[in-house]
């Protein structure tokens, strides 16, 4: 797989086009109104960057961006869990550097659990002002990474954790062990509208219909032209070469191409 400057190119104009679907979205606005500041903040941001047409760029979704899980209880008795999606990509000179967006599970209870519930599910002490991190997991996209000991684009559970990116006025209990960053598992190059898409259509939030809007479903597409066709085109072309040595795990920790 190959990133190039146009590759780049598209990308911002494709995370404007999704950032103003979600601003303008009446069904979104009605269902996820607590985070349309942050939508607007950021397509703001993003406008800006093409308005400069400068090559050296950051962006970042601070703070993230909540959703209710209403239909489902993943963690705890009582209380509200919440889907919780951030991210930042880095661009040098017009090329993609690196990417993460990371996905949260935040769990808050209305009272402390009590010794059965404690060992019934997986938290300890909660209330109304502690929330709980019960999962994480983290969708890297980063071209620079040389040691060929891990693939480039990868899924990571756990991983390192700052609070400083979610909802402010809450303190936070993170459960997983941070040192462990192992293992990185090879994936699809997931890119925000592609994530987004998915867990909409896995988990109970008031949103999801907006997944089945013809806009938001012909920016999927295009989001699936940009990232996957290449992707699964390289490993399509590998597995039907003749005099391949290496496995696919070997051949996708290989640097990606920067043209």
């Amino acid at each position: 797989m190959e990133l190039s400057k146009e590759q780049s190119k598209s990308y911002l104009k494709l995370l404007i086009n999704i950032f103003q679907f979600l601003a303008t979205s009446s069904e979104y606005r009605r269902n996820a109104y607590d985070s349309i500041e942050t939508i607007q903040t950021a397509l703001s941001k993003l406008k800006a960057i093409s308005a400069t047409q400068c090559e050296d760029w950051n962006f970042s979704l601070t703070p993230n961006i909540e959703f209710e899980i209403s239909t489902k209880s993943f963690c705890g008795p009582r209380g509200k869990t919440h889907l919780v999606i951030g991210g930042q990509l880095n661009v040098e000179k017009g090329l993609l550097k690196d990417q993460s967006i990371t996905v949260c599970v935040v769990s808050t209870a209305e009272s402390e659990l009590d010794e059965e519930q404690k060992k019934k599910h997986c938290c300890g002490t909660w209330n109304t002002s502690l929330r709980t991190v019960v999962r994480r997991f983290h969708f890297d996209l980063d071209p620079g990474q040389l040691r060929r000991d891990r693939p480039p684009i990868h899924l990571q559970y756990g991983g390192k954790f700052d609070s400083c990116h979610l909802a402010s006025g809450f303190d936070y209990n993170y459960e997983l062990f941070q040192a462990i960053d192992l293992p990185r598992l090879p994936s699809p190059p997931y890119d925000f509208i592609l994530l987004l898409d998915m867990l909409l259509k896995q988990f109970g939030v008031n949103v999801s219909g907006i997944t089945q809007e013809s806009r938001w479903r012909s920016l999927v597409r295009c989001s699936e032209t940009l990232w996957l066709l290449p992707y699964f085109q390289k490993i399509t072309d590998y597995l039907g070469s003749a005099d391949r040595v290496n496995s696919v795990y070997e051949q996708l920790c290989e640097p990606i191409s920067i043209t």
